[in-house]
């Protein structure tokens, strides 16, 4: 008999859902399933290998904040720490107020800090997240940044990931620090954090204190010359089925060849993400090696969210999920479409790539696929029933 996340793999790719997949499965550290099917570019017909590597999008979000929390264990910055002292440029924040569609700027009322970060409580959106006057005037701003940083671009001194958030700093955010949950820049701005505090690029930082230590040689936010043939195409929907993204369809700051964007820059492999999974699932050690400490992973997996922040968390197939330190959390399975033990926990990415850890199971999930929009409900569920069918 196949095994059912083969069988759904292989069907993903048979609808053209996909021009290729691969998901590994580990429990208590082990493999268990590991499959991969169709191509990482069709018009080459280069297969889909377990060494395919990925654009993970959001899934750079747990490294960040992981980041910022070996910085925590350090004593080096709190989570109550305000932003402006690494930004100082944080320190006069306005914010958009809505009086009868009337957008008005005031102060902040207080001070962001790094728990709001990392909680996406700070009034940071994403730059497409419009459609209401503070949003419009918010996207305003952000166009406007685009433009510095286009301008950077022409005289030949593109602007780092530093210099983009502190032009960042001047946008109004779209409620007070706090007010409610949204989804947008927040990580980014943790990302430069880390830059300000230990005086390194984000790169070098993640390579020196996670990749190397959890032997994660295929992540970052650039790829060596001899591995870029095993970078997957991304693709897209399009009038005959699938089709490669544009390159004009991507993201202003994560495509930025000279920003290494805390928020979704990453590049990696499942097998990579899967050692980074690991490491969490064991609250920061891996192979005997202490990434985080406990406390740290503690904080990072539990529901951060009061219940007036609870009521604006609202993304897709959130349902039965509390909100961590950038990701998700179960708290209530019977509310979920997923198979998940209280205290799951994860994150997706924009092209459709999932990590699922779950340790009362101890299990860990990475889904490899390269598709925007990624139209999560349409394999996430599906594949989540496979897997835990095996348990």
């Amino acid at each position: 008999m196949q095994n059912p996340v083969t069988s759904l793999l292989q069907s993903f790719v048979d609808r053209k859902m996909a021009a290729g997949v691969s998901c590994l499965v580990t429990v208590d550290g082990q493999e268990t399933t590991f499959d991969c099917c169709g191509y990482a570019d069709m018009d080459r017909q280069t297969p889909f290998r377990r060494d395919a590597l990925l654009h993970i999008y959001s899934m750079s979000k747990l490294v960040t904040s992981a980041a910022i929390m070996t910085l925590v264990d350090s004593g080096r910055l709190a989570l109550t720490d305000p932003v402006a002292r690494f930004i100082p440029e944080f320190a006069g924040l306005q914010v958009c107020e809505d009086h009868n569609g009337t957008v008005s700027l005031v102060p902040a009322r207080r001070l962001l800090t790094i728990f709001d970060l990392l909680t996406m409580t700070s009034g940071i959106p994403y730059p497409d997240a419009g459609g209401t006057p503070i949003y419009d005037a918010v996207a305003a701003c952000y166009a406007k940044l685009n433009e510095t940083a286009a301008a950077h671009d022409r005289t030949g001194e593109p602007m780092d990931a530093l210099a983009y958030i502190r032009e960042l700093a001047k946008c109004p955010l779209c409620f007070h620090p706090g007010e409610r949950w949204m989804y947008g820049l927040s990580s980014d701005v943790l990302g430069a954090v880390v830059v300000a505090a230990t005086g390194k690029s984000l790169g070098t930082y993640f390579d020196e204190t996670l990749f190397r230590p959890l032997g994660m040689q295929d992540t970052g936010f650039r790829m060596p010359a001899e591995k870029a043939g095993r970078i997957a195409t991304i693709y897209t929907d399009g009038p005959n089925g699938i089709m490669p993204r544009p390159r004009h369809q991507g993201f202003e700051m994560v495509d930025h060849p000279s920003v290494e964007a805390g928020g979704a820059g990453l590049i990696s492999t499942v097998d990579d993400y899967t050692r980074f999974a690991q490491m969490l699932m064991n609250g920061g050690v891996r192979e005997g090696i202490r990434i985080l400490s406990e406390e740290s992973v503690r904080q990072m997996t539990m529901n951060q969210l009061t219940a007036e922040q609870a009521e604006t968390y609202s993304l897709l197939h959130n349902a039965g999920y509390g909100y961590g330190l950038t990701l998700r959390v179960m708290m209530d399975p019977s509310k979920s479409a997923y198979r998940e033990e209280v205290g799951a926990f994860g994150w997706n990415g924009a092209t459709g790539t999932t990590v699922r850890i779950d340790p009362a199971r101890r299990l860990t999930v990475v889904f490899g696929i390269q598709l925007m929009p990624p139209n999560h409900v349409e394999f996430l569920p599906a594949l989540s029933q496979a897997v835990h069918s095996l348990l």
